[in-house]
């Protein structure tokens, strides 16, 4: 029985580094290879858990502990899955990607109720995952291998460093945890005695041993140094303040460890009233002046996601209960932004600075535009009660295992969830991934105070809804695996219809592009690529059809660019003129645009709005100045010139 207990444990370790080390999966036949590979490699490890899974309901005869989580999630997944269906907007691979991180999720929590005693084991696989990871960055930075963004040094096996540092990230507060709860060891070694009976006399040797304690210690400063020598590199200010939110969380439950911060707590509760005022105004000092300098580190970025905050509130205000759905925000939020500078709400700073993003860089407002109100609710009420306090301020030597390992647990996500309120963590596979085991891990612990979940015999019903499920689950993986396989030949035509459409063979390129997305339909960015190819291959009234199709899923101005070529071509020009006009009012501080417009006028005989036009253009401030901007001046010129 322990024998086929370990062969079952070494199993589930084994699907989690297989989880885990979905950040290193690179496929370079798929379009956008290092996001799309890694989510296509996540759903299919989705189907091998989803088959365990089913064979775990069907054969298991005992019940596991349900946690008022599990019973938020859901309902959570249900609400999201029914909002989502009725949605106009959401594409085949959010709902592949919703099923296959509900069955992760599943199935990692049923995993993990069989490896409660070697949970540090997975604490050493997760680590061990990110040393590798870290490692690649460190090597990036000096240059022994290529980085996978011409701009940035470190980019580990992501497609820039904000999803680099992110995933590593999370790894702080739990080598910072191991290290506390194992540092404190008195018998760093195991002494070992070998006797050599072979001669007449006996003749000890002495061996030391590293033991259990030793080893994590070590292990988790070799972490924590490598982490501190790649994350500041990588200048990803999320990625800081997350590590800092998480590990001051596992610091706190072993404050009482450390002589200095208890004679400080001693001191600021003995203080006067006077002491403790320069004591908190130091420290808010401090803490703006840290802010200030984080902020001015990337100014225009910061800025830039201030503005799509601005405008998200205002698509969160039009639609506050149920949200625009899954897809809302890429779909709407380029026609809000061209409302709020067309209606004077915008800056001149803000005109400067805007620019069409894919995400809104915050977590939480993206769960507000998609699923409003109820997505709100539902996501704090998982993380009020995920989120338990396990009585603070204890010596780590009074902490039982599940405390400690709760707070380690907690502390990345900690991490994690700071990183999400300044990024896209939902967008990055492996990023997804830690979050589901890491949920799994802490629900599991959640489940039981004992430290092991006790299971009780199925009831007759609770058998056959078991059993059901199962079957269930065996009718729709199949169907989930052609979804998923359907997907993965759709980004290869993509790509192959990229790499075409670079080469200028637009007839060919426009093939692919119609085989990827007969096999990836509602994707708002191949439709505008498919639109944008058939108008360089000169089939205009294809392209005004196609981009009218991606105007549904996507709100860039390059598509609106597109679709006034296609009309100007038709000799539509009155909507040819509003496309232009919506590009523009997008991104106002853009020229190609309103140069677009001009030769539109010029094109229609209205000299006098393309003078206008002119005039206009070669006054204005340059962003960056560049080839194209210096060849639109010179045509601009002319255009004066010839009047």
């Amino acid at each position: 029985m322990d024998v086929s207990k370990n062969i079952i444990r070494t199993f589930h370790l084994l699907m989690s580094i297989l989880l885990l080390s979905s950040c290193f999966v690179v496929d370079a036949s798929l379009m956008n290879y290092l996001v799309s590979s890694k989510w296509v490699f996540f759903n299919g490890v989705a189907i091998l858990i989803g088959f365990y899974l089913a064979i775990d309901l069907l054969c298991k005869r005992k019940a596991i502990n349900v946690h008022k989580v599990d019973l938020v999630i859901g309902f959570g997944g249900l609400f999201v899955i029914v909002r989502d269906f009725v949605s106009p907007l959401a594409s085949n691979e959010h709902f592949i990607a919703i099923v296959s991180g509900v069955l992760l999720l599943l199935g990692m929590r049923r995993i993990f109720s069989w490896v409660e005693n070697v949970i540090q084991t997975i604490f050493v696989v997760y680590l061990l995952v990110i040393l590798v990871a870290g490692l690649q960055g460190l090597l990036q930075l000096y240059g022994i291998i290529s980085s996978n963004h011409s701009l940035f040094l470190v980019t580990g096996s992501f497609h820039n460093p904000g999803p680099f540092s992110g995933f590593i990230m999370s790894g702080f507060p739990i080598a910072l945890g191991l290290y506390l709860s194992n540092r404190s060891t008195k018998h760093y070694w195991e002494i070992q005695i070998i006797h050599i009976s072979r001669f007449e006399y006996e003749l000890p040797f002495q061996v030391r041993i590293p033991n259990k304690s030793a080893l994590l210690c070590y292990f988790s400063q070799l972490v924590l140094g490598l982490l501190f020598l790649v994350l500041p590199v990588a200048r990803s200010r999320a990625s800081w303040l997350g590590v800092v939110i998480g590990s001051l969380y596992v610091l706190r439950f072993f404050r009482n460890d450390f002589s200095t911060l208890e004679k400080l707590v001693v001191f600021y509760n003995n203080a006067t009233k006077w002491w403790r005022l320069n004591f908190i105004a130091i420290s808010v000092c401090v803490l703006c002046l840290g802010f200030l300098g984080i902020y001015k580190l990337k100014q225009g970025s910061a800025d830039g996601r201030m503005l799509i905050w601005q405008v998200s509130w205002e698509m969160i205000k039009d639609k506050p209960l149920l949200g625009w759905g899954a897809g809302g925000f890429e779909a709407k939020y380029g026609n809000y932004q061209a409302e709020w500078f067309r209606s004077g709400k915008g800056t001149g700073e803000q005109e400067m600075f805007a620019g069409m993003p894919d995400v809104p860089f915050n977590e939480l407002i993206r769960i507000a535009v998609a699923y409003g109100a109820i997505g709100i609710s539902l996501s704090f009420t998982f993380l009020i009660l995920l989120f338990r306090k396990e009585g603070s301020g204890k010596s780590q030597s009074k902490f039982t295992s599940v405390e400690k390992n709760a707070v380690f647990i907690k502390g990345a996500l900690l991490s994690i969830l700071c990183f999400s309120l300044f990024s896209y963590p939902i967008d990055v596979a492996p990023i997804v991934v830690q979050f589901l085991i890491l949920c799994a891990l802490l629900i599991h612990l959640k489940s039981n105070e004992k430290n092991a979940v006790e299971e009780s015999m199925l009831t007759g019903i609770q058998f056959w809804v078991n059993k059901l499920l199962a079957l269930v689950l065996f009718a729709l993986l199949p169907i989930l695996g052609s979804f998923i396989w359907q997907q993965y030949r759709g980004y290869q035509h993509w790509r192959e219809a990229y790499q075409l459409y670079q080469f200028q063979i637009y007839d060919d390129a426009s093939e692919e592009y119609q085989k990827a997305s007969n096999c990836l339909p509602n994707n708002g960015l191949l439709l505008q690529m498919y639109g944008k190819c058939l108008c360089m291959g000169k089939q205009y009234s294809e392209a005004k059809n196609v981009l009218k199709q991606a105007r549904l899923y996507r709100s860039d101005p390059i598509l609106y660019t597109a679709l006034g070529d296609a009309y100007k071509a038709l000799k539509k020009y009155d909507k040819a003129e509003k496309a232009y006009l919506q590009a523009w009012c997008i991104i106002p501080h853009k020229f190609y645009p309103k140069y677009l417009l001009a030769k539109l006028y010029v094109e229609k005989g209205e000299n006098d709005k393309a003078r206008d036009i002119a005039k206009e253009l070669l006054s204005k401030d340059v962003k960056v100045e560049s080839k194209a901007i210096e060849e639109i001046r010179n045509e601009l010129n002319k255009m004066l010139d010839k009047e």
